[in-house]
Parts: C-alpha cells; sequence; structure tokens
C-alpha cells in the first residue's frame, strides 16, 4: 500500500468528523471496551488535531454547547484527558473566530485549571500548553486565567501544584509586557518569593521556584521591577548569605540573583550593588563550594548590558583575575563554570556591544595574560584545550569555542590566535562531528575573521573557514586492533 502524503494526512484532519468520534469514544469508555482500544482512538483525534493547518470541523465538535465532549476532561482514561486538553489547544491556535475561540475556551478553563492542579505530569502540561495558548492569542482572558491559577495552584499544600501555577505564570509573562504586568498584578509573584523563603522546609520547591524567578526576571522589564518591587533581592540575599542554607540552594540562589540582577541597565540598581558586595566578599572568603557558583553569577551579570558590564567589571577585577585563572589553567567542572562565565563577561550574548569601558577591557586584558603568565603561553593554552579531539572533552571545546567567539573581537586576542601556526590550523581545517561544537567553532571563526589582524594571509583564512570554504580533515580515531593484538 502507497504511503499517504502529507498533504492528504492533513486534508483529513481538517474535514475529519470530529464530533462523531468523540461520542463513539465515550460510548467506548463507558462500556468498558477494552482500553488499549479506547487509547488509540483518542490518540488518533490528538494527532489529527495537531496535523490540521485549520479546524473548523473540531471547533464544531467543541462548542461550548456540545456535552458530548465536556465528559472527556472528567474520564478515568488518561489519553482521553490528554486528547481533551490538546484539542482545546489547538482550537485555540488555529480557530479562525475570535470570539468563539475564546467563547470554547472559557467553557473549558475550569477544566483545564483542575487538571493542570492535580493531573499527572504529562496531562498536567497539555492544560498548561492550552490555557497558555489562550492568553498568548487574547490578552483579555489573561487576568482571569491567572485568578484561576493562583488560586487553584499556587495557593495549594503540594510542591507540585505550586511549581506548576509557578511555571505557567512565568511563561505567560514572556508574551509581552501586557500578559507581564498582569502577572504582578495576579499575585503570582508573591507566591513565587514566598516560595524561594520557604528554602528550609521545603527545598526542592524552593529551588524550582528560584529557577522561575529568573526566568521571570528575564522574560520582561515589567516582571523584573515587580519582583524587585516585592523584596526579592533582600531575600535572595539572606538566604544566599546564610551558611545554614542547604548548599545546593545556596548556590542556585546565588546564580539566579546573578541573572536577576543582569536584567537591570545600571551599576546604581540597588539589587546591582547588593550582588557586587555580595559577590566580593564571598569570593574574599574563600568559600570553595560556592566558588563556581560566584562565577557563575557574575559572568550572568555581564551578560547581556554593556553598561552594566563596563560599570561592574573594574570593581571585581580580583573575581575577574581568578575566573581568566581557572579558565586557562583549571579542571574539571570549574573550568567549564569558569570559561562560561569568562565568555560572558567578555560578551558572547551581547553581539556588537562585545567591547567594554577601558577601564573594563584593562581588567579583562591583564586578568587573560596574568593567568597564562604571557601573550605566548595563553595561545599555548588555548591551544591545548581546542586540539582535543575525544569526545567526551567536546563541552570543553565548545566553551573555549564561545570564549574565543567574544575574545578575538579585541584586536589584541585575535593577533595571538593568527600568530600561532598550531591553534590556527586546528581552528581552520579540524572537522567537528558534534554539530553544538561547529557552531561554536564557527562563531569563533567569524570574529576572527572580523578582527583587525596584520597577519592578512591569516585573516583571509578565516574568512574561509568561517564561510565553510576550507576542507577540514576529520579527527584521527585510534581503534585497537583486537584480532592482532589477541594473535598467537
Amino acid at each position: 500500500m502507497d504511503e499517504i502524503s502529507d498533504e492528504t494526512r492533513e486534508t483529513m484532519a481538517m474535514t475529519f468528523d470530529y464530533a462523531t468520534e468523540f461520542r463513539d469514544i465515550a460510548r467506548m469508555d463507558a462500556c468498558g471496551r477494552s482500553e488499549r482500544e479506547v487509547e488509540a482512538r483518542a490518540e488518533a483525534c490528538e494527532t489529527l488535531a495537531r496535523r490540521a493547518p485549520t479546524l473548523e470541523s473540531l471547533e464544531r465538535a467543541i462548542a461550548s454547547d456540545d456535552r458530548d465532549f465536556a465528559w472527556a476532561f472528567a474520564s478515568s482514561n488518561a489519553s482521553i484527558r490528554k486528547m481533551a486538553c490538546v484539542v482545546v489547544k489547538e482550537v485555540v491556535k488555529k480557530g479562525r473566530d475570535e470570539a468563539s475561540a475564546k467563547a470554547r475556551f472559557e467553557a473549558r478553563r475550569a477544566a483545564l485549571t483542575r487538571i493542570a492542579r492535580g493531573d499527572t505530569t504529562t496531562i498536567a502540561n497539555a492544560a498548561i500548553e492550552a490555557l497558555i495558548a489562550m492568553c498568548e492569542r487574547d490578552s483579555t482572558v489573561v487576568d482571569g486565567v491567572l485568578e484561576g491559577v493562583v488560586r487553584e495552584l499556587m495557593r495549594d499544600g503540594t510542591t507540585t501544584a505550586r511549581a506548576r501555577g509557578a511555571a505557567l505564570a512565568a511563561a505567560v509573562s514572556g508574551a509581552n509586557e501586557e500578559s507581564a504586568l498582569a502577572v504582578v498584578r495576579s499575585g503570582a509573584l508573591e507566591g513565587l518569593v514566598r516560595e524561594i523563603e520557604n528554602h528550609k522546609e521545603d527545598g526542592l520547591g524552593s529551588l524550582v521556584a528560584l529557577e522561575i524567578v529568573a526566568d521571570v526576571a528575564e522574560t520582561s522589564t515589567a516582571a523584573a521591577s515587580g519582583l524587585k518591587a516585592l523584596g526579592v533581592g533582600d531575600a535572595l540575599a539572606r538566604i544566599a548569605n546564610d551558611p545554614d542554607t542547604d548548599s545546593a540552594v545556596r548556590a542556585q540562589t546565588l546564580k539566579v540573583s546573578g541573572r536577576v540582577a543582569g536584567t537591570s541597565s545600571s551599576a546604581d540598581d540597588a539589587l546591582v550593588q547588593k550582588m557586587r558586595d555580595m559577590l566580593v566578599d564571598m569570593f574574599e572568603m574563600g568559600e570553595r563550594d560556592i566558588r563556581a557558583s560566584v562565577f557563575d553569577a557574575l559572568g550572568a551579570m555581564c551578560a547581556k548590558s554593556k553598561p552594566l558590564a563596563s560599570d561592574i567589571v573594574p570593581s571585581v577585577a580580583k573575581v575577574v583575575d581568578s575566573i581568566a585563572y581557572s579558565a586557562f589553567k583549571g579542571s574539571g567542572e570549574l573550568q567549564l563554570f569558569a570559561l562560561y562565565a569568562l565568555g560572558s563577561i567578555c560578551g558572547a550574548e551581547r553581539g556588537g556591544d562585545a567591547l567594554l569601558s577601558a577601564a573594563a577591557e584593562g581588567v579583562i586584558k591583564s586578568a587573560c595574560f596574568s593567568a597564562c603568565e604571557g601573550q605566548i603561553a595563553m595561545e599555548d593554552r588555548v591551544h591545548s584545550v581546542v586540539a582535543i579531539k575525544a569526545t567526551h572533552f567536546d563541552e570543553l571545546r565548545c566553551q573555549m569555542f564561545r570564549l574565543l567567539s567574544a575574545l578575538c573581537k579585541r584586536d589584541w586576542c585575535a593577533e595571538a590566535v593568527a600568530n600561532h601556526a598550531a591553534l590556527r590550523q586546528d581552528l581552520c581545517h579540524e572537522f567537528e562531528r558534534n554539530s553544538y561544537a561547529r557552531d561554536f567553532r564557527a562563531a569563533a571563526l567569524k570574529s576572527l575573521a572580523a578582527a583587525n589582524i596584520s597577519n592578512t594571509l591569516a585573516r583571509d583564512e578565516f574568512a574561509l573557514a568561517a564561510a565553510g570554504r576550507l576542507i577540514s580533515r576529520a579527527a584521527t580515531v585510534a581503534i585497537p586492533v583486537v584480532a592482532t593484538a589477541h594473535r598467537s
């Protein structure tokens, strides 16, 4: 039998009689038919709904007065409940009539919220996706959705329900500034701060809340301002400075504090000043257990804003020195954290704003050369990482490439790399099997090609390699000849 084309599948999905199928599934479920058979029919409906570009037939099937579909949310069969959530989400996303889509969503909102609160993770996620889809389509429903989420989930007694509610609020806040303001009004942010401060009673819930706080702050200036107004900076500082706090919670708090502070545009921000002083104090106390988190927090603070990074870097020169030392001479996980942090400080995520103020640039250059005991030694250190081809060192090479993509926007670094023949050869002519590593290598080559390098031949070579026009050779992999080794 010939395989059905994608076009035919889409046509089937658009013209499928969902209403009749829903009634059949309901009868099968009520009559106790084989659970596997019912699940197969429900999953088929779900697949068709996902595939269809438009859903007129499905819209009619779940009209607000259609009792044949409402039963699906209360079914004891998990596949049917999941199908119901997916179907609503697809109609909300693809339905042509705004008023009709809103009416049908509102009729199912309470059921979706209930499932998001207490069902299994997979089905709850499907319900949350449906709620988010409507918030993204129609901002007028956001307040109502969030009111239900805060009431039903974030005030619930279980860690799981509260985490689900917080995750939904975070996703909604990222839609646009209007939605972010609705999140601020809803009280969801207060719930997040309470969850963070409850770390000694519920460490896992606090860890989840910390990650969501950082996500919320980074998605919207309104949400970030709302968090700061609630005193999230003070709460984070108390936890990070408390030696009796669980080490995992304390480390995560430092990282999140850096991300939240990094949403500011000025070093005059109260949270930025608090973070700067706290990082310096923790570094000087020499707490090895949280050294990586200090690196991560400083990198996050400097990652996005050029003015903020320019102001911060000169005031934390000792920390930057330590980051550079661990990046070029360290080992293990701490070296990975240091490479990532130094890349962020140098502008890996700032695009054309990589270069900082003269004072900050002086700190960066001095830190790199001091860590490696001179310029020539720095290129050798870089090459020692780039030249390692073993698969389990992929992440290390990726982080070095990421650092080079930022650092080589500085002519002094690009010139040094260009003059190191073996490093240039590896960068331009080696092949990366890992696509992730290939992307980072290409970014480093692009920065080198754009730099003001006196060695024009090297600059041209970098440009050709960045464009993929040089022949790369795959790294040689040694394979032991077992049969030969065991010959008598």
